[in-house]
């Protein structure tokens, strides 16, 4: 592998603060439209229409989470390995932090004391030269309070509930670009070990799942994932399907 194809310039080399916007993906986008390449990150306080995966729209109130979107432009074969860069470089935060270990539930979802604390989306175009440019989005709970949101009671959780007080939101922003630029770095130069750490993390392989897919819901067991990070589902009929995308939860 020729490591110099890989030498652009660090992540957070470049960083945008806003209060309050819509969306940091659609800032990171109208970014690059503009000129701006690899390594700009954009950070919002507040985002009124912070998206996700199904095209689904939240408001994340004010230095409640970390909203952030990163401009890569990766070789394509490294592309399927940045959300899981990602996961690891949020897991290692939260880590240094709190002292507690995280895994993940496929896709993307880094889960603490089996409840979310973060998610990554990302966005990608390829030229027909094949020549990628992506957005990554990672949202992570740092100071919300759980307990005032009913709907998510037992199904996430923040580093402040996990230290039982308000932690520094820019601190915790800076060492996610430190940790997203290492563990970008190792996707690149040794992607297998990449795909491990994270695998062995996967708490959804072994289980009995539902996942929601745009054409409907499907069932089966997480078996494991491949080398791009796709999920082999073994279908009830022995059949094994392999998923790129979707949404987990347990079957009952």
């Amino acid at each position: 592998m020729d490591i110099n194809k890989y030498l652009l310039p660090e992540i957070g080399v470049d960083v945008l603060r806003y209060d309050s916007v819509q969306s940091t993906m659609d800032i990171a986008w109208e970014h690059f439209d503009s000129g701006k390449g690899h390594g700009l990150v954009v950070l919002a306080k507040e985002q009124t229409q912070g998206r996700g995966r199904f095209a689904r729209r939240w408001h994340t109130g004010y230095n409640e989470t970390m909203s952030m979107s990163v401009i890569l432009q990766p070789p394509l074969e490294q592309l399927p390995l940045i959300p899981i860069a990602a996961n690891l470089a949020i897991a290692d935060t939260i880590n240094s932090i709190t002292g507690l270990s995280c895994v993940y539930k496929w896709p993307n979802d880094v889960l603490v004391t089996n409840r979310k604390i973060s998610g990554v989306l990302l966005e990608s175009r390829v030229t027909p030269e094949g020549l990628c440019s992506a957005v990554l989005g990672i949202g992570a709970n740092v100071n919300i309070q759980i307990d005032q949101h009913p709907d998510l009671i037992g199904i996430a959780t923040s580093v402040s509930e996990l230290l039982r007080h308000q932690t520094n939101i820019d601190i915790f922003e800076t060492n996610v670009i430190k940790n997203l630029q290492k563990r970008y770095t190792e996707s690149a130069s040794n992607p297998i070990a990449t795909l491990a750490q994270w695998s062995s993390k996967l708490a959804t392989l072994g289980q009995a799942i539902n996942v929601r897919l745009t054409s409907g819901t499907i069932t089966g067991t997480a078996e494991r994932v491949d080398n791009r990070g796709r999920l082999l589902l073994r279908l009830p009929s022995g059949a094994i399907k392999l998923l790129e995308e979707g949404e987990v939860t347990l079957s009952t």
